[in-house]
């Protein structure tokens, strides 16, 4: 994708949401996520904010390149997001997320996931994380 307005909008629809929607979330018109999208709009004021909500970095969004990309930064990890939120999900099922990661998730969710703004997990996480993977 060469183009702000390619990756935007290929971020739009990997989020799951509309023009419409995204205009609500950030509090624009969708009429400003429009001109984003067709290439009219070069360099968004809002593209923290965009970022922060369609869950990429602004560096993706402006130059179509990662420059902490999750991988480096949870150092060999091998859990994409999807097996995270799967796991999340039947731990919470089951009632057996301890406060503490509870909360900590919470945080890490409602933040947005930036790896620019989240260290990497403790080793007693990535053993939590594997034993339950395990059982």
């Amino acid at each position: 994708m060469k183009t702000l307005a390619q990756r935007f909008t290929f971020s739009r629809e990997k989020a799951g949401l509309t023009q419409l929607q995204l205009a609500e979330k950030a509090k624009v018109s969708q009429t400003t996520i429009s001109k984003i999208e067709n290439g009219e709009t070069k360099k968004p004021k809002d593209i923290n904010r965009f970022a922060k909500i369609l869950r990429v970095s602004v560096d993706f969004l402006e130059t179509g390149e990662e420059q902490n990309s999750n991988s480096s930064q949870l150092e060999g990890l091998s859990y994409s997001a999807a097996d995270l939120v799967m796991l999340i999900q039947e731990l919470d099922k089951q009632n057996s997320i301890p406060d503490s990661v509870y909360k900590s998730l919470k945080v890490i969710i409602e933040s947005g996931f930036s790896p620019k703004q989240i260290a990497v997990p403790s080793e007693s996480i990535k053993k939590g994380l594997d034993s339950q993977i395990r059982d």
